[in-house]
């Protein structure tokens, strides 16, 4: 398996972005910090995101 260091790297080979919420967007202590950004800047970029 690859690691991927670097998210804003590999959006554009996707249509759309799954995110599964427990352990991505969040865990036991609350949001994952900076998961916010990762949605502006899905937005920004005219991403779609499915939850």
């Amino acid at each position: 398996m690859k690691r991927i260091d670097n998210f804003k790297a590999i959006i554009d080979k996707y249509n759309v972005i799954f995110f599964d919420a427990f352990g991505v967007l969040k865990n036991y202590q609350g949001l994952v910090p900076g998961i916010e950004r990762t949605f502006e800047y899905l937005a920004q970029q005219k991403r779609n995101t499915t939850l």
